[in-house]
């Protein structure tokens, strides 16, 4: 009798500390001299991670223009229920990542002539700042966001590196299910 109210204290104090466990989860995206690196990483409450490089001829395929989409007259039904669960899935996903622990893009270009060089660091300041609107209103940014445009207006370049780091809980998971799970019953 006095294991099970050794389990019943063990679950009363676990329980809420498991929920509130913090997950994160980041990406980096890097290109610089047409080369571009994806790098995945997870981390479940501590400051180890694990760091996932994603292979490049796959970074390669996911930058690729969409051009020919390669689907057939007989494919043309094929793709819809998968998009549908894509979307279902990112509508869930979206529901518990909220809050942004860390985000930065870094941006080095250069078109050789400086006065062109000059008004397009205008226009890419102006495109970020509208980024960050748009996100602002999404997330929740836990540190300011750092953003830098290098223009070099000696020579011709690109790079560009953005890193993020989404941060949520385990019991925020579980509620977005929840909600998810009951929310087609209450509309229909």
């Amino acid at each position: 009798m006095g294991i099970s109210w050794l389990w019943v204290a063990g679950a009363a104090i676990g329980l809420p500390l498991l929920l509130n466990l913090p997950i994160r989860i980041g990406f980096s995206l890097e290109y610089r001299d047409d080369h571009a690196a994806l790098r995945l990483s997870f981390s479940l409450g501590g400051p180890l991670a694990i760091t996932i490089p994603v292979p490049q001829r796959v970074v390669g395929v996911l930058l690729a223009r969409r051009g020919d989409s390669g689907a057939g007259k007989g494919d043309s039904a094929a793709p819809k229920p998968r998009r549908a669960i894509i979307a279902g899935t990112a509508k869930l996903i979206a529901t518990f990542l909220r809050r942004i622990e860390r985000f930065e893009w870094r941006t080095e270009f250069g078109t050789g002539d400086a006065a062109l060089t000059g008004c397009l660091t205008g226009i890419l300041w102006a495109l970020k700042s509208t980024v960050l609107g748009f996100l602002s209103r999404r997330f929740v940014f836990e540190a300011p966001p750092q953003f830098t445009v290098s223009p070099l207006f000696n020579r011709t370049c690109l790079a560009l590196e953005v890193f993020c780091i989404f941060r949520f809980t385990i019991g925020e998971i579980i509620v977005a299910v929840a909600q998810r799970i009951r929310s087609p019953r209450s509309g229909g």
